[in-house]
């Protein structure tokens, strides 16, 4: 098959979650067979050079918008005709059979309606709460989880702010109310283009269909993959506690609930405590303050991008994902258990049932939860034990890429069959 992949970044512009999971399937796909492509937003003006010789040596094939937008696009920018004429370029000149849509962010909302998808099999995956937000995650101005209808009288205090910028164009309601009515119907038009709608788990499908109407035939379940990484080695010093934290680093993935949490512990406890925390932070005043809320602790942080295969080699006690988001489905969990290693992670989103005995939930940003539940596995290695034999026993149900990647050509042959079964009655009609 000849397969269009969209998303908003990849590598090696950007390695988080969603995009190294596209590169991965990407690869995969083309291993098996598959002639695959890739249209995303060029962010960081790399030589392009530079950008060939790194699509070479990792078999991909990619074309990247480039424009002068920020990193992140403003929510009333929804409509981005450089990224569309790429777009339809490449339906035109690629002819994919396939085109997989991960996200509209830094492209545009309006890509799926502007060629004629009608022969093609068009498949959206649902990587985060983007379609039912405008500021993208469902994130109330106090940091709880907004569970409001999308309107001007619920959205009007996020709409006035643009990432970390005043909205520039207007303050007036009725001009908000008009531009977000305007990125519903687009948004509503896209959806209404796919033939299926994926989503990684279950439990984030039914929260995602409360602001969203999505014909339930259309979607379907598809577990993500995990790496494969080996179980790491025991702890080696028993007298020591070591707490890991890897991924993305921003105030959402909240890191800084971890060194909230190990504050609060008495002083005998945290001298029996290290931290490590991989992954690169972006933001200067984020990192300022990880900073300064790791003074007196032992804390070390690798800045940066970091090899995922080697996580064994640091031998964690257990990790703290203490997410803010309404995650998804969290590759850092899965990667974990792969692992062997128990979870603190936040009551809200995929991460909290997915976890089931590998271990234990905290209140959503309450850094005194969190305290008492790293207290908890401190005080007990008979539940850490317990946390890593349940580990051991639910890893084996994680799909690997290619085993994902073969579900994902299944699901879109069936359509492409159904489509050409359906174009055959019309011509004999």
């Amino acid at each position: 098959m000849r397969i269009l992949h969209v998303v908003h970044h990849f590598p090696p512009e950007s390695i988080a979650g969603c995009e190294r999971y596209v590169l991965e399937l990407v690869q995969a796909q083309a291993t098996a067979g598959h002639h695959v492509h890739v249209l995303t937003r060029s962010i960081m003006s790399i030589d392009d050079g530079v950008l060939d010789d790194w699509d070479a040596r990792n078999r991909v094939s990619v074309s990247r918008v480039w424009d002068e937008r920020p990193y992140m696009d403003d929510w009333y920018q929804f409509h981005v005709e450089a990224a569309e004429n790429d777009f339809a370029t490449l339906v035109r000149e690629f002819k994919p059979e396939v085109v997989h849509l991960h996200h509209w962010l830094s492209l545009s909302l309006t890509l799926l309606g502007r060629v004629d998808l009608s022969t093609r099999c068009v498949v959206i995956t649902i990587h985060d709460l983007f379609g039912t937000c405008p500021t993208g995650h469902r994130i109330l101005p106090d940091g709880g989880l907004c569970e409001r209808d999308v309107n001007i009288d619920n959205c009007y205090p996020c709409l006035l702010i643009s990432g970390d910028r005043p909205t520039p164009f207007s303050t007036d309601p009725e001009e908000l109310s008009t531009m977000l009515a305007q990125r519903t119907r687009a948004l509503d038009r896209e959806f209404l283009s796919a033939d299926r709608i994926v989503f990684a788990d279950d439990g984030f499908r039914r929260f995602y269909r409360r602001f969203r109407h999505i014909d339930d035939d259309r979607t379907r379940v598809v577990p993500l993959p995990v790496a494969d990484l080996p179980a790491q080695s025991p702890p080696a010093n028993p007298e020591r506690i070591h707490i890991g934290y890897f991924g993305s680093i921003n105030k959402w993935k909240a890191p800084h609930l971890l060194l909230e949490a190990i504050r609060l512990l008495p002083e005998w406890s945290k001298t029996r405590i290290s931290v490590t925390i991989l992954g690169m932070i972006l933001h200067t005043d984020y990192r300022e303050k990880l900073f300064d809320l790791a003074t007196g602790l032992d804390v070390v942080f690798h800045d940066g991008f970091y090899d995922l295969h080697r996580l064994p080699e640091f031998a964690f006690d257990f990790c703290v994902f203490p997410s803010t988001h309404f995650e998804s489905y969290s590759f850092v969990v899965s990667e974990a258990i792969k692992m062997e290693v128990p979870l603190v992670v936040s009551d809200t989103g995929a991460p909290a049932h997915r976890i089931g005995d590998c271990g234990l939930t905290f209140r959503q940003g309450d850094a005194r939860d969190l305290s008492e539940k790293i207290a908890q596995l401190i005080a007990s290695p008979s539940l850490r034990t317990r946390c890593r034999d349940a580990c051991r026993t639910h890893k084996a149900r994680l799909p690997d890429m290619p085993e994902h990647a073969a579900r994902l050509a299944s699901l879109y042959e069936d359509v492409l069959r159904a489509k050409s079964a359906v174009h055959v009655d019309r011509k004999t009609s």
